[in-house]
């Protein structure tokens, strides 16, 4: 219990510290996106580190060695590229959406996922002693902790954004809602700021065409379709926030517990 607690607590204070350091500094200039890098460096570490052990077991039960697709997904540099590239997508989606993440979503992340995410790690961590190898265990039981947890993650924030959420940048009008959201994010850093432009105009596109077609769209069906798209297209960010919180519990977890096997 008392690991437990002391894996909370850390992190807690972590993940706080990375993520509302970005909040509070990315106006201020390009320099503080070492937030954004130290982020890029705990999602594509957690990628990478399984992915190492994958390539070599797909590798060997279903491709011949002598093939080149076989050399190509067994290649250090091929799996390294490829999952950075989806990092920096996933971290840069994640980054910008912390800035306009609910208070709501921030209460449960902090007061029930991160615990919950430590429970599920913990636990499968237990089950699989004695089922998988120890070198593999905690990397099965992280991505497993990942998996679920994202799937509670993405509900959670589907429940919040479709029972009472209204951005305050809406108007009558939707290029002055596209204006008007606009103008609402600025950064010193003009590659910040460009970014954070184009991201807050594609949701209040999203938001008018939402709140002004409610008289048009009878089916309840069609209106929550509307918000699976919107989900799917916000899926990235949702997922990288849920994997770099498990990541960071499962190096917290392996700091205070050291070399134990899960007992």
């Amino acid at each position: 219990m008392l690991v437990y607690i002391k894996t909370y607590i850390a992190s807690i204070l972590f993940v706080y510290f990375i993520l509302f350091g970005w909040i509070s500094s990315y106006e201020l200039g390009c320099v503080w996106t070492l937030f954004l890098v130290l982020v890029l460096l705990v999602i594509s570490y957690s990628f990478i580190e399984l992915k190492m052990q994958e390539r070599l077991c797909f590798r060997d039960c279903f491709l011949k060695d002598s093939s080149i697709f076989a050399r190509m997904l067994s290649s250090r540099w091929f799996v390294t590229i490829i999952y950075i590239t989806i990092s920096i997508v996933m971290t840069i989606s994640a980054m910008i959406s912390t800035i306009y993440i609910d208070e709501k979503i921030w209460f449960y992340i902090f007061a029930l996922h991160i615990p919950l995410a430590i429970l599920l790690f913990r636990l499968f961590d237990h089950l699989l002693y004695g089922t998988v190898k120890d070198s593999y265990r905690r990397l099965v039981a992280r991505e497993w902790s990942i998996n679920i947890s994202s799937i509670v993650l993405v509900s959670v924030s589907l429940y919040i954004y479709y029972n009472g959420y209204e951005p305050t940048y809406l108007r009558d009008g939707l290029r002055e809602s596209i204006i008007t959201a606009s103008n609402e994010v600025s950064s010193n850093c003009i590659w910040v700021e460009s970014a954070l432009k184009v991201e807050r105009e594609v949701d209040a596109l999203f938001w008018w065409v939402i709140t002004n077609s409610s008289d048009y769209i009878e089916s309840s069906m069609l209106k929550f379709g509307a918000w699976i798209l919107f989900l799917l297209f916000n899926s990235l960010a949702i997922l990288g926030i849920n994997r770099f919180i498990v990541q960071v519990v499962y190096i917290v977890d392996h700091i205070f517990r050291g070399d134990d096997n899960g007992q």
